[in-house]
This record gives structure tokens, C-alpha cells and sequence, in this order.
């Protein structure tokens, strides 16, 4: 007796316990398998498209990165930052501009017949009533279904798409990027004629002071046609040249900048690298039936033998308390009839029977 309780008292292995409650765990198991069969049956098929994408070689000129990025709406980006980085084609790609854009494409019937001519937003929020609603839903589910990842070192961003087939992945990316460029093209042309108009503005300004100081040096040689015994006329001859020579570098730099934003207005500037295309995925992006199936039985059995352990732990725990208020008891009244039973509930219905 003294040597059950002694064991009893160390507690059992974990072993011991997983023999113990195999009943629940191999049941446990077989749900767990079960669930996964069909989770496996009921999910739905994924194909993800991928695309990798950077700036141009160049991006000397193409003004703000921050100012570019309001024009579209984006957010998430530094107030200080004015350089171009993967971070503002991604703030760019998930702002509502894009999002909308791409949810009101119409889909051929060559990605899907059973969508063919309808929006692809029609196809995420299936259920909507208004177009605000079917871009306010679409919008959601089409963020889920974008990963974006952003190398710093590369300076690339990488984008990938999911959708139900590999033809509508493929799409689904490759109008991402065309609104992506379109709507950095159209911020940047935006831009660049908000600047072309002000440095014209100053050119003019500009010009009429270097015809101004021109003039001035010209009617100043005029009245005086030898200055070479006058130091006065010398000195005033040299501030004349001084100032058109100020007058004309200043016009010159706006004549350059009026220039640099006037290129900057056209259509055929570069203003994104894909450096490679979308492709077409040709196996399913999640798990495989049999690794998810085998994940919920390995979750399920796992979980219950956890429990199993905790029930086991607990039961040792309520043992030895009762064990405890006995002997507290019998040391205190050992005349009476102890008012704890002497013995836990499982133990006392064992030795009765």
C-alpha cells in the first residue's frame, strides 16, 4: 500500500498518461483528420502570380516622392521623405486609386467565362448593391489577397496576387502594375505642370530683369564713351556688367528648370521598372490536402493530450489536498469523527466497492 502511494505521490510519466487517456486522444486524433479532409474539400483554390518591380535607372527630376504620393492618395510615408524608394510604390499600389481602378476593370472571357464582361470588383463583393459598396467591400478582400515584400537592398519591391485560377492571377497582377504606373505617371505629369507653370512665370521675370541691367549697361557706354580717367564711371561701369551678369545666370538656371519640367510633362517618361513580368502559377499557393490533414490530426491529438495532462495534474493535486486536510484533521480531533472525508472522492469509491 505504502509503495502505491509512494507512486502515486511522484505522479505518472507522460508516457503513463498518454497510454492512460489513448481512448480520448486517438479519438481526438480522428476528428483532427477529419476536420482537415474537409477543410481540405470545402477551401478554396489558390494560384498566386508574381511580379517584381523597381524605379527607373534614373529618377533625377521626377519631383517629391511625398508630394507625388498626396496626389494619389497614399499614406504611410514620412512627411521629410523626397526621394524615391520601393516604399512609395508600395504606399501607391494599396492606396484607393489603384484599388478602385483595378476593381472596375472588366474581366474578358478569356480569364473567366463565368465573369466574362463584368468588373472584378462584382467578383469579390458578389452580394453589393451600389458601386461605393462594391469598391468599400472590394477593396478589403483585394488587400488581403496582395503580399507585398520590399527589398532595401535591391531596392525592388516584389508583388504577388492570389485569385482562384492561374489566368485570373495573372490578370489580377498585371492590372495592379499598370494602374500602379498609371497613377505615378499622372501624378508625376500633375506635378511637373504645376512647376512648368510657375518657372515659366519666372523666366519671364527674369528675362525682363536681364533686359532691364542689358539696357542699363548699354545707355551707360553710350554717355560715356571713355571711362578709363574716371575711377567713378570704372566702378559704375563693373556694377552694371555685375548685375547683368547676375540677371543672366539667374535667367539661365530657370530657363533650365522651365525645360527639365517641361520633359517631365510627357507621356513616354519612364516612371516604373518591371523587371519581371507577372507569371502564370501552375500549382495551387496553399498547403497540400495531405500536410493540412495531417496538421489538424497532429493539432488535435496534440491538444488533448495537453488536456490530458492538465486533468492528470489536477487529479494529483485534488489528491494530495484531501490527503492534507485529513491528516490536519485527525491531528486536531482525533476523537472525533473527521468532518473531511479521509481519502479523495475517487479513491474512498474504490475501497467501498
Amino acid at each position: 500500500m505504502e509503495a502505491r502511494l509512494g507512486s502515486r505521490n511522484s505522479g505518472p510519466t507522460l508516457l503513463e498518461i498518454l497510454w492512460r487517456w489513448r481512448g480520448l486522444i486517438l479519438f481526438s486524433g480522428a476528428v483532427g483528420l477529419s476536420v482537415g479532409v474537409a477543410h481540405s474539400l470545402l477551401r478554396q483554390t489558390e494560384f498566386s502570380s508574381e511580379a517584381q518591380l523597381g524605379l527607373p535607372p534614373s529618377s533625377v527630376g521626377l519631383g517629391s516622392a511625398q508630394r507625388l504620393a498626396s496626389l494619389v492618395g497614399a499614406t504611410g510615408l514620412s512627411l521629410s521623405q523626397t526621394s524615391f524608394t520601393p516604399d512609395l510604390l508600395a504606399a501607391v499600389l494599396v492606396s484607393p486609386e489603384v484599388l478602385d481602378a483595378t476593381l472596375q476593370d472588366s474581366l474578358s472571357p478569356e480569364v473567366t467565362s463565368e465573369y466574362g464582361g463584368k468588373a472584378y470588383g462584382s467578383l469579390l463583393a458578389s452580394s453589393a448593391e451600389t458601386t461605393s459598396e462594391m469598391l468599400e467591400t472590394g477593396r478589403r478582400k483585394l488587400t488581403n489577397r496582395l503580399s507585398v515584400n520590399i527589398s532595401a537592398a535591391a531596392q525592388t519591391l516584389n508583388l504577388a496576387a492570389e485569385e482562384r485560377s492561374p489566368e485570373l492571377a495573372r490578370w489580377l497582377c498585371s492590372r495592379l502594375v499598370w494602374h500602379l504606373d498609371k497613377a505615378l505617371r499622372r501624378a508625376r505629369i500633375t506635378d511637373a505642370k504645376g512647376r512648368f507653370e510657375y518657372l515659366a512665370s519666372q523666366v519671364s521675370h527674369y528675362e525682363t530683369d536681364l533686359h532691364g541691367a542689358e539696357e542699363a549697361l548699354m545707355q551707360f557706354t553710350l554717355r560715356n564713351r571713355s571711362v578709363d580717367a574716371s575711377p567713378a564711371l570704372q566702378l559704375e561701369r563693373l556694377r552694371l556688367q555685375r548685375s547683368v551678369d547676375i540677371a543672366q545666370a539667374s535667367y539661365l538656371t530657370m530657363l533650365t528648370q522651365r525645360d527639365l519640367a517641361a520633359a517631365e510633362t510627357s507621356e513616354s517618361a519612364p516612371q516604373l521598372v518591371v523587371y519581371s513580368q507577372p507569371t502564370l502559377p501552375y500549382r495551387p499557393s496553399q498547403i497540400g490536402w495531405p500536410f493540412l490533414t495531417i496538421a489538424w490530426g497532429i493539432v488535435m491529438a496534440g491538444g488533448a493530450w495537453a488536456l490530458a495532462v492538465l486533468l492528470t495534474a489536477y487529479d494529483q493535486r485534488l489528491g494530495g489536498l484531501y490527503r492534507l486536510a485529513a491528516a490536519v484533521n485527525q491531528r486536531l480531533a482525533p476523537t472525533k469523527q473527521s468532518a473531511f472525508p479521509t481519502e479523495p472522492p475517487q479513491y474512498r469509491h474504490a475501497s467501498s466497492g
